[in-house]
């Protein structure tokens, strides 16, 4: 699914979501080690929000509970060299593996060189790892076991019986149950855009089973962040024609809800000339749209909307498992500062830049990206 089709789910959900209470919810590459960020460019940082489809707020709703933080009978240490045993009897393929009662999709790549493997947690909510197993996957099974899985529901996994399983305590679940069910003891959860929350969560409620983390535009904000979707009205309005970013202004007057703030300044941005500038820093980066490519699972999607916990950076602040974070500088979805503050509180954590990318790195700079993720793992 390419930025424009997600252009076109927003519009499609700006009633759907009508129903959800207001409260719910060149230059070279730098490597940035906590506490100082530094780049080569000259660029400003751009504030932006997050991917699609859009959340209410930043706060989970009252009922809404993390996931379990299980006991762990083993060190990180003890684990370590079973993991890399057990990863090494990997083969590669496609198979289905039963998580929850539901069938997920899962490929592995690159199963001969043994090691803990990669397994990369893909964006939405409710889309899938295709366009990222197609862009970066079968280079990076180069020099790592890789293994990618569609979330319950998505893509080429089964959908479930129960609409109301899709939840984030769910979805950690079901990404432990997969790698249980493969024999590994550990993996490098790999987080693409939401996927970062996916990942993050898991992280935090099995650190034993995570040798390391990777980031890739990770929308995690501290509780006194104004909220996901507070900035992207911004981010949409310095690309707008005068006329249009008029209209846009006006029309925002009225409107004091996040949520139907954003859609409004997407709406407009999809309608713009300069709508290309939004998704990608060279709109000669999009590639050409695949018509194999999986639907996104609005269910899903709306389902998990307003869920993210502002205290989940707080979280990932106590633990030191070595984090790898990526961010494009114009990246008008997520926006730099989350990634930049997020590497910040993590103490075992580097900030990598990529200063010709927007939101999809993996499109824009992929073999920069394959470089970081295979010099960090």
């Amino acid at each position: 699914m390419t930025p424009f089709d997600d252009v076109c789910v927003v519009k499609c959900m700006m009633c759907r979501l009508s129903e959800v209470p207001s409260d719910s919810g060149a230059p070279g590459d730098t490597y940035v080690s906590r506490p100082t960020v530094t780049t080569t460019g000259e660029h400003p940082w751009d504030a932006g929000s997050w991917d699609s489809p859009p959340r209410a707020v930043s706060r989970a709703p009252a009922n809404y509970q993390p996931p379990p933080h299980p006991a762990q009978p083993f060190s990180r240490r003890g684990w370590h060299g079973v993991g890399r045993m057990l990863s090494g009897m990997l083969s590669d393929g496609v198979r289905g593996v039963v998580a929850g009662g539901v069938e997920h999709w899962v490929r592995v790549v690159g199963a001969h060189h043994g090691g803990v493997p990669l397994v990369m947690v893909h964006g939405g909510p409710g889309e899938s790892c295709y366009s990222v197993e197609r862009s970066v996957g079968e280079e990076l099974a180069k020099v790592s076991t890789v293994i990618f899985y569609d979330q319950r529901g998505c893509g080429r996994s089964a959908k479930p019986s129960e609409p109301d399983t899709y939840t984030m305590t769910r979805l950690v679940a079901d990404l432990d149950e997969i790698r249980s069910a493969l024999g590994l003891d550990r993996i490098i959860p790999w987080g693409v855009s939401f996927g970062c929350l996916l990942a993050a969560e898991y992280a935090v409620a099995y650190s034993n089973n995570v040798e390391r983390l990777i980031f890739h535009a990770p929308p995690v904000v501290g509780p006194l962040h104004p909220g996901l979707w507070s900035l992207r009205p911004n981010a949409v309005d310095t690309l707008l024609a005068p006329a249009e970013r008029t209209e846009l202004r006006t029309q925002l007057d009225s409107l004091t809800d996040p949520i139907q703030r954003t859609l409004t300044a997407i709406g407009t941005i999809s309608s713009s000339e300069n709508a290309a500038r939004f998704f990608y820093y060279d709109p000669a980066n999009i590639p050409e749209p695949d018509p194999a490519a999986p639907q996104m699972n609005m269910e899903m999607a709306l389902a998990l909307v307003g869920t993210e916990r502002p205290d989940l950076a707080d979280d990932l602040a106590a633990i030191t498992i070595p984090t790898l974070v990526m961010i494009g500088l114009w990246d008008r979805h997520v926006g730099f500062d989350m990634a930049r503050d997020l590497a910040d509180r993590m103490p075992n954590a580097v900030l990598r830049i990529f200063d010709r990318s927007g939101h999809l790195i993996d499109e824009e700079q992929p073999s920069e990206y394959i470089e970081a993720i295979s010099s960090f793992i």
